[in-house]
């Protein structure tokens, strides 16, 4: 299991864009499963603030859509299989 002091050193090394955005994907879609996320509102507020260039704010932005498909997919199986 990670630790708060494992993730504040990973934090503190800075990430890339792609890195941090499957990052936080994970972390929500592990929430989103009921296996609890590992990431808090901090954690994710320091891997968006850490991203420097053009380059790595457009390659993160592209996991929040990523996001979003996923849960309208999930909610599509949802409706159909009546739950």
């Amino acid at each position: 299991m990670t630790t708060k002091a494992d993730m504040k050193r990973l934090l503190s090394k800075g990430f890339t864009g792609k890195e941090a955005g499957r990052l936080i994907f994970h972390d929500n879609w592990l929430a989103d499963t009921g296996r609890g996320g590992f990431l808090s509102e901090k954690d994710v507020s320091s891997l968006k603030a850490g991203l420097k260039g053009d380059k790595d704010i457009k390659e993160y932005n592209l996991y929040p859509a990523l996001q979003v498909c996923r849960l309208h997919a999930q909610g599509s199986q949802d409706s159909s299989s009546g739950g």
